[in-house]
C-alpha cells in the first residue's frame, strides 16, 4: 500500500476525540533531568505505546530520525505504518 493510500485511508476514517485522561502528580514520582529532545522523544514514545491510533507524520521523521533526532528510534520500534515520512512540497 502506497503512502498516499495509507494517508487517505487514515484521514477518511479519522475521528478526533477529546482526551479524558487524568494526570496525578505526587512527590514520589521519579523525575530526572533530560534534554528537551529526549523529553519530546519520550512523550511521543509514551503516546505511541498507549494508543495504537497515534501516528507521527512529517518530513524526515522516520528513516532519518528527524532533523534534530527528536523521533530517534521511533520508526524502528513502531514501523512505517505509525511513523511516516511525508514529501517536501514546494511550489
Amino acid at each position: 500500500m502506497s503512502f498516499s493510500q495509507r494517508l487517505f485511508s487514515f484521514t477518511k476514517n479519522f475521528r478526533p476525540q477529546l482526551c479524558s485522561r487524568s494526570i496525578k502528580t505526587t512527590s514520589s514520582v521519579y523525575t530526572s533531568k533530560m534534554t528537551v529532545r529526549d523529553a519530546l522523544n519520550s512523550a511521543m514514545r509514551e503516546e505511541l505505546e498507549r494508543d495504537k491510533d497515534v501516528i507521527i507524520l512529517g518530513e524526515e521523521v522516520a528513516q532519518y530520525d528527524g532533523a534534530y533526532k527528536i523521533t530517534k528510534g521511533l520508526w524502528k520500534t513502531f514501523g512505517d505504518s505509525r511513523v511516516m515520512d511525508t514529501p517536501i512540497t514546494e511550489v
